[in-house]
């Protein structure tokens, strides 16, 4: 089932600067896709990426308690529910996982309440069969879940962790034979879990303690035996391994934590420090086993991205730049390239899952002009504005364009796009600062669209 095309916004992500953990320095253009405008509620999602770069979706619908999953191609996204008998669960920690085998099949796992009259929960893994989708359960106890994930090793291995509640106790289950067999994670109470198996077989965990002091914890089992870690205390975590095996987690304390194990030792940093940064926090290595994290700027439910291009972070603004819960539950993988791709809740105003990534072409051999009467830069809005100007545009062709801000003297204040944009209609947006990152003077200004010798221009009037 096709919901929809997307819509889709490009622009240049602002990098913030008022702490020392931000810097002052631009890095990527980014495109943002509505992916289903039909859910509602809270929407919790998973996504990763396939051989050719594509990305999917698995993704709770909190309105109609289903579980959906969405995929793209280069007419845009379908989407198509695969579970809708019980209850499918969402909640606000990682209750669902997304990967995707040798043949680019998905593999979900989730949580399910086949009977709403009581709260004895399932955890089911649904996989694509053909056109459709079967179902295994995982794991059934007669009890309450939270948190479960499933993942594959490098021989193609289902590896799963849950939590059973009360407590809840982390169980561990591996696939052998076509059985599941499940074990407890030692004495730790927790939830929130993190699953990583390398291929040596040995199988990495971080969870959250549900006691006080409420830590981080990290689990390895090899041969048979887990040993445990803990960091300082924080929820959410995300944990990736690096080429080397080493382990890398982000979460949450009061701001985006961020820790690298070297030596035997950890060594735990503050990524972001405004208060409340790191909501949410999904952690992917490129191949230069350096970190990115996409998470939620909880003040002002923005979406934010971190990254350390050259050992230094750099803090992205991505979405949601009004006093409105715009982002929450992001998840990010990263392409063979090194593009992001993140899933994540829009709740600014309706309930929408959107899409953002950096896999935008920065040369196209065949781009076609448009004619000039049938684009249109329209008006931009609020104007006159104080925090943020928005700057509608359409174009009926793919085409190079470049966005500025110029003063009343025609000099350039701030580029905002300068690359290949598709058809379409979409919005870039204006923070209202210059090319060096401060605050632009109070005054008037001019939005320009260049089509390679075609232009058109409004003007905007920018307030103390």
């Amino acid at each position: 089932m096709r919901f929809g095309r997307p819509a889709i916004v490009v622009l240049i992500a602002v990098v913030l600067q008022p702490l020392a953990a931000r810097t002052s320095r631009c890095s990527n253009t980014w495109i943002f896709e509505r992916v289903d405008t039909t859910v509602t509620g809270r929407v919790v999602s998973a996504i990763a990426m396939d051989k050719l770069g594509k990305p999917h979706i698995a993704y709770y619908d909190p309105g109609l308690r289903t579980l959906k999953y969405a995929s793209r191609d280069s007419t845009g996204w379908s989407c198509e529910f695969v579970d809708s008998t019980g209850e499918v669960l969402s909640g606000n920690d990682r209750n669902l996982s997304l990967s995707l085998d040798e043949g680019d099949i998905p593999h979900i796992g989730y949580l399910v309440r086949p009977n709403p009259a009581n709260f004895n929960y399932e955890f089911r893994h649904a996989f694509r069969d053909g056109a459709g989708w079967s179902f295994e359960t995982v794991y059934a106890p007669g009890a309450s879940l939270t948190s479960p994930t499933l993942v594959r090793d490098c021989n193609g291995g289902f590896h799963a962790c849950v939590g059973v509640v009360p407590g809840p106790y982390p169980k561990y289950g591996h696939k052998s034979g076509g059985i599941w067999s499940f074990t407890n994670v030692g004495a730790e109470r927790g939830s929130g879990f993190s699953l990583v198996v390398d291929c040596q077989g040995d199988v990495h965990m971080c969870f959250q303690q549900s006691y006080s002091p409420y830590r981080i914890v990290y689990a390895v089992k090899s041969g048979g035996t887990w040993v445990f870690d803990t960091l300082s205390a924080g929820i959410a975590p995300s944990l990736r391994l690096d080429s080397q095996g080493v382990p890398h987690v982000s979460y949450y304390i009061g701001a985006l934590k961020y820790a690298v194990k070297t030596a035997g030792n950890w060594s735990e940093m503050t990524v972001d420090g405004m208060t409340y940064s790191g909501l949410s926090s999904s952690l992917a290595l490129d191949v230069a086993d350096r970190p990115h994290i996409a998470y939620c700027d909880g003040w002002g439910y923005s979406l934010d991205y971190a990254s350390q291009p050259d050992g230094v972070w750099v803090i992205e603004r991505l979405d949601g730049f009004a006093p409105q819960v715009v982002a929450y539950n992001t998840s990010l993988a990263l392409d063979s390239e090194g593009h992001a791709h993140i899933s994540y809740y829009d709740g600014s105003s309706r309930s929408d899952l959107k899409y953002a990534t950096t896999a935008v072409p920065l040369s196209a051999p065949d781009v076609k002009l448009p004619v000039p009467g049938m684009t249109r830069l329209l008006a931009s809005y609020p104007n006159p504005f104080v925090l943020g100007l928005s700057v509608p545009l359409s174009l009926p062709y793919t085409a190079r364009a470049r966005i500025e801000i110029r003063d009343p003297g025609g000099r350039r204040v701030r580029t905002l796009v300068d690359g290949v944009l598709p058809s379409g209609r979409r919005t870039v947006y204006w923070d209202g600062s210059d090319w060096r990152g401060a605050r632009a003077q109070p005054g008037v200004y001019w939005v320009v669209l260049d089509l390679g010798g075609t232009h058109q221009a409004h003007r905007v009037v920018l307030l103390r």
